[in-house]
């Protein structure tokens, strides 16, 4: 059955001189189509019909109401059910007295409401039942009714489908505040309850936020509950979001006004179509736009089964056990919700199969999938799951027994520490004894009796059995058999092949599965963001406020990152979001990403001791040893060398004896190793992370900072900035410190780099590139931009230029430190103007608050000429190279080879200027992404004061239309357009950064179209099959 829902809201009708009155037919145009080939439709309203509840606004509303049904109906010859909810201008507040006020005022203390009290508060509401009285016969069956709530039945030979009024407007007063609404839920709980076999449909006008707060959430769970959608108006805003909790999970869809008694001009109404035999629904939102309605809003097909099996567990739980299964394994906070669980937070991580083709000779090839497809991939063959700590390898076996469940399978979890020698021989045993464990009593004959391939077994901390190897294989062999849809977790110490001896390897008979799971790449962690970010503001998902912060958020998390400094791994990454949260509350002067390092290993160090002067000294040993490594150039140390600095350490820092803990060295390595401060590996031992190092290392410079040597240091280091390593120590110099040395040889070194060529200002500079092209190369975007796909799109593209990337050694990474050679000395330049950039602008944007304006443009204004002068040294590179490609091209034309000369040389020099754009493009993006961030507004200003470039003003663009929260600049604009109107590839360049902000931004579409007509931008439907054949015939 495929079931069409037309969601009407806040109407407001007032007379019949409405502007809505007169686009009856538009509505029904706009949708007539689509309601043709679905078996089922129904008109929903949810509140707000008139705008003041008398009884001629009722009058109106009803033949609006009734033209649009049957104009539909005599269309699809299908009967139309209407549905209707009232909202608070629904009511006629001249019938309000005295005792209802009195009633309202008691409701809101205690809460006690029953039949007499619902028909004296309803009593403003007497015009509305009058007039929803004349729908009787478009109500399908109403198998329950009073003053709050109706229930309507549709039959369906799969499922039937419920709709649930609940009339929120029963307690609204004329001027309606927040907080100050009430409705008695569970009152209807034997009610509701009779419709929870069947598909439940929720409408009503008010959001819940209107309630009583301390009632507020309560009503939520309760709704969310028996729910599967959930639709509501008087917000006038489109909105649809999908909302998990503990154990809800429901589809809320927010009506915009269809009549906007403050914005005249503006309709908009919602169209959701629900294919009951494939679990999916599709969302659209039409609005009035030059005298039709048209889509703005079309969402793909969206699973919802997830949502219904969701309800439908034939396995119990106990409570104990959905607590456990639901924990997030260590202490998180979030300004929105006090206790999270894993769904709220939970990725899935992407893994790396690894398909043995011989055991022997390790041999293998990769192949990556999405962890959510593991269950489908199962098919009774058992997978085993490598992970090192903190990779997540328990989240990601909760979340797939809770997968597991919700499919109608019965998971069974085992934790690998409980596995004793007995368990060998009877796996069976083993799991039916976690069984009872995890399960209500009145579940194990249904286990017992349950086909073999609806049991998964998930055996967690595998290598944490206290058993022999042989016994452990034993153990796999008798539980492959038994199950053979089991998932073993365990660290990438467990290998597989390290404990299956060489005359017995029967297990790999079975078809083992195994997996690596892979650290989180841009999109993954742009989700997680995004997860954090939209927890508790579920409604507002989609709208550009949150699209910013997670860019924002995502901007800084990839700093703190940086090239591995910080594994990037879901346990990591939200403590930094953690940490983020608390600068935002706390509102910290000094922001600096330091802090932040810091946050990290204070948070580590809590494992070893909560006082903060034992943790003081830790960091100062972490310091020192930091040192050693660097001054040695060897970046691990034996046990031995280790002991020998420690017993050293101790005695230089005059350390008590007292300090049990730290002064015995076997203690001190143990716990600094389970803390994760330390690693060994292969006998030796080094820092966990590289960001301990760097943190260690940065701190031991900046606190030294006025020695004369350490002075001296700096100065070679800084001058070899393009060294990986060297440039990562700078980088961590300034998050502890903002020391003026720092700065000055920084600048000074930004000053000499290209210092012989000029600035390009994107003027008469660029001749020999816009004399390649003839006329300004077409620019067109789809008229259905989907912002979300445009930007999946985008993080898609980074990780795989990222894996690329990590495929081979980049040249600038292979050269050691210590060489001078010249070969690849311009490279070495372009790298080491790079990472000064990237390094100046990192101290603008930590110390932004507290550096002088001036010094602000200071340094801003040597990025912006040290990026410019780099350019031009990219397009000396250009010039050699069109000379070369145009002089063979004239070659070919000399020898005959070319017929039709004019398109060829068209081709190629068109191909030069898109090649040199985008060199531009590129230069002017990494400029932005050095120094953009919207606090620094001011200091573009004065440095465009100061440079009064095109090529300034072209990055300024850049900068406000990337990181100025998604305001579009339109005066700013319009003044550069039009100032390059004759400048060929500027001009390209700017309707191409306006192209791409379009893209990655949502506008309404009077906003989108304003900004097309200004950058003089075609907006067409783009058939992308058309465009690809297009380009295979040019």
């Amino acid at each position: 059955m495929k079931l069409g829902i037309i969601q009407l809201s806040d109407i407001h009708i007032n007379n019949e001189n409405d502007m809505i009155i007169n686009n009856v037919s538009k509505v029904v145009d706009s949708i007539k189509n689509k309601c043709y080939c679905l078996d089922k439709i129904i008109l929903l309203i949810t509140g707000d019909i008139c705008f003041s509840g008398t009884s001629d606004q009722y009058e109106v509303a009803y033949c609006f109401i009734s033209d649009i049904v049957e104009s539909l109906e005599k269309y699809i010859n299908k009967k139309i059910n209407v549905f209707i909810a009232p909202g608070n201008h629904d009511c006629n507040f001249d019938n309000n007295n005295g005792a209802r006020a009195a009633i309202i005022k008691q409701v809101l203390i205690d809460g006690k409401v029953d039949e007499s009290i619902a028909e004296c508060c309803c009593i403003v509401q007497k015009e509305y039942n009058e007039f929803l009285n004349l729908f009787n016969d478009k109500s399908s069956t109403c198998v329950f009714k009073d003053n709050l709530v109706r229930i309507y039945k549709i039959d369906n030979l799969k499922k039937d489908i419920y709709f649930i009024m609940l009339n929120t407007s029963w307690i609204s007063q004329k001027k309606e505040k927040t907080g100050e609404m009430y409705f008695p839920i569970d009152n209807y709980e034997n009610e509701i309850n009779k419709c929870l076999d069947g598909l439940v449909i929720t409408f009503f006008h008010h959001p819940s936020k209107w309630n009583n707060p301390i009632v507020s959430n309560y009503l939520d769970n309760k709704i969310e509950s028996f729910s599967d959608f959930i639709f509501e108006g008087h917000e006038h805003i489109s909105q649809k979001y999908e909302k998990c909790s503990d154990n809800n999970h429901c589809v809320y869809i927010r009506g915009n006004a269809l009549q906007d008694d403050r914005n005249p001009g503006k309709s908009e109404f919602d169209f959701v179509i629900i294919d009951m035999d494939q679990g999916v629904y599709n969302y659209q939102v039409l609005s009035f736009d030059n005298g039709n309605y048209i889509k703005i809003k079309d969402s793909e097909w969206v699973d919802y089964k997830e949502i219904i099996e969701n309800k439908k567990e034939k396995f119990k739980l106990k409570n104990e056990t959905l607590k456990i299964i639901n924990d997030i394994g260590f202490n998180l906070s979030h300004p929105r919700k006090d206790r999270l669980v894993l769904k709220d937070i939970f990725v899935y991580p992407y893994l790396e199969e690894i398909e043995i083709e011989n055991m022997r000779d390790g041999s293998y090839k990769e192949v990556q999938i999405n962890s959510k497809q593991l269950l489908d991939l199962l098919d009774e063959h058992p997978a085993i799951i490598y992970g090192d700590e903190k990779y997540g390898k328990t989240s990601l076996a909760r979340m797939l027994y809770l997968e597991s469940l919700k499919k109608g399978d019965c998971p069974v979890y085992v934790n690998g520490s409980d596995i004793k020698h007995k368990f060998v021989e009877n796996s069976q045993k083993l799991i039916e004894k976690c069984f009872d464990n995890q399960y209500c009593n009145d579940s194990k004959i249904e286990f017992d009796q349950l086909d073999y391939r609806s049991k998964l077994i998930i055996v967690d901390d595998f290598d944490k059995i206290n058993i022999p190897i042989r016994l452990r294989e034993k153990l796999l062999s008798n539980l492959f058999t038994m199950y053979p849809n089991t998932i073993i977790f365990g660290s990438n110490l467990l290998e597989l092949q390290d404990f299956i001896s060489a005359d017995n390897e029967s297990i790999l008979k079975k078809n083992v599965k195994q997996y690596r799971l892979k650290k989180f790449g841009y999109g993954l962690r742009n989700d997680l963001i995004h997860k954090w970010n939209i927890l508790g503001n579920e409604q507002y998902e989609g709208d550009n406020e949150i699209i910013v912060k997670d860019e924002e958020t995502f901007r800084r998390m990839n700093i703190l990152i940086g090239k591995n400094y910080i594994p990037s791994v879901p346990f990591y990454l939200l403590i930094i979001l953690q940490a983020f949260e608390m600068d935002n509350e706390n509102n910290f002067n000094d922001s600096a990403y330091g802090y932040y390092y810091e946050f990290l290993i204070l948070q580590t160090l809590n494992k070893i001791s909560s006082k903060q002067g034992d943790k003081e000294a830790y960091i100062s040993f972490m310091v020192k040893l930091a040192h050693k490594f660097y001054s040695d150039d060897n970046k691990n140390i034996s046990l031995d060398d280790l002991q020998s600095f420690h017993t050293k350490f101790c005695e230089d820092y005059r350390v008590s004896k007292t300090f049990k803990n730290f002064v015995n060295f076997d203690k001190f390595i143990n716990d600094m190793c389970e803390a994760n401060m330390l690693i060994c590996r292969y006998n030796n031992f080094e820092f966990s992370y590289r960001y301990i190092y760097y943190y260690s290392i940065g701190k031991y410079f900046g606190d030294n900072i006025y020695r004369q040597e350490i002075q001296e240091e700096l100065i070679r280091i800084i001058e070899k900035i393009q060294n990986e390593e060297f440039a990562n120590i700078v980088m961590f110099i300034i998050h502890h410190t903002k020391n003026e040395f720092v700065l000055g040889e920084l600048i000074r070194v930004a000053k000499n780099i290209f210092s012989d060529h000029k600035c390009i200002r994107l003027e008469h500079d660029i001749l020999f590139i816009n004399e390649l092209q003839e006329e300004l190369p077409k620019i067109i975007i789809d008229k259905k931009i989907d912002v979300e796909k445009s930007r999946k799109k985008k993080l898609e593209k980074l990780d795989k230029e990222t894996e690329e990337k990590n495929s081979y050694v980049e040249i600038a990474a292979d050269t050691n430190k210590n060489d001078d050679s010249s070969a690849l000395e311009k490279i070495k330049l372009i790298n080491l103007s790079f990472k000064t950039m990237e390094i100046l602008g990192q101290i603008l944007k930590n110390y932004w608050g507290s550096l002088n304006g001036n010094i602000r443009c200071l340094i801003g204004k040597e990025i912006y000429l040290l990026g410019l002068r780099t350019l031009d040294e990219i397009y000396e590179t250009f010039k050699e190279a069109k000379d070369k490609i145009l002089g063979l091209v004239d070659e070919q034309i000399k020898e005959g080879k070319i017929t039709d000369i004019k398109k060829i040389e068209k081709k190629v020099r068109s191909m030069l200027f898109l090649f040199a754009s985008y060199f531009t493009l590129s230069c002017i993006d990494k400029i932005s992404e050095c120094i953009g961030d919207d606090k620094l507004s001011e200091t573009f200003k004065d440095i465009e004061t100061d440079l009064d470039y095109n090529s300034v003003k072209i990055i300024n663009l850049s900068i406000q239309l990337e990181y100025y929260g998604g305001a579009f600049p339109f005066s700013y604009a319009e003044s550069l357009l039009k100032d390059n109107k004759n400048n060929i590839m500027p001009e390209f360049l700017i309707k191409h950064m306006i192209k791409n902000y379009l893209y990655m931004y949502k506008t309404s579409v009077s906003n989108k179209n304003r900004i097309a007509e200004l950058a003089q931008i075609d907006v067409k439907d783009i058939d992308l099959n058309n465009v690809k054949q297009e380009l295979r015939t040019k």
